[in-house]
């Protein structure tokens, strides 16, 4: 029960971050229209930079159809956020909209928590503009059945 009390509270924290803390470039500021978002996977931290404890934001310029994504540019972040950024804002459909070009702000952030196994995190939405994704530091140093402690065999 408590791990679920500190995961609403930092729930809030991010939450209250990404309202309060400026993106690169103003989201919206160059969309004439922010479309709706009606259906997309859900955000989750890539595997291999949570155990790198890579973190950051990343910004990206998307480009509609007026019904779903047509381009998406990596404005800057991490390599390896950016790839999972992509891979899951191409999957965002919209409601019927002119064509129009966005920026989109996705960060992810890491906890001081550790945990040895999968983490689903937290995804904090704000359509089309900005998303959140946090996740527990993934400890790589403990061992496995047979006694090893890599898992690089």
């Amino acid at each position: 029960m408590r791990r679920t009390e500190i995961l609403r509270v930092f729930s809030f924290i991010v939450l209250l971050s990404t309202i309060l803390a400026p993106a690169r470039a103003s989201s919206t500021s160059d969309c004439k229209l922010v479309p709706v978002v009606t259906r997309l996977d859900v955000p989750r931290y890539p595997v291999v930079a949570r155990a790198g404890a890579i973190q950051g934001a990343v910004c990206l310029r998307i480009v509609t159809d007026g019904r779903q994504l047509v381009d998406v540019q990596v404005e800057s972040g991490p390599a390896m956020l950016a790839a999972a950024a992509i891979a899951n804002v191409m999957t965002w459909e919209f409601e019927r909209h002119p064509p129009v070009t966005c920026l989109v702000v996705v960060r992810y952030l890491l906890t001081d928590e550790t945990t040895s196994g999968p983490d689903f995190g937290v995804s904090v939405l704000r359509l089309p503009a900005e998303v959140t994704v946090s996740a527990t530091r993934l400890d790589m140093s403990t061992k496995d059945p047979r006694g090893s402690t890599s898992s690089t065999e």
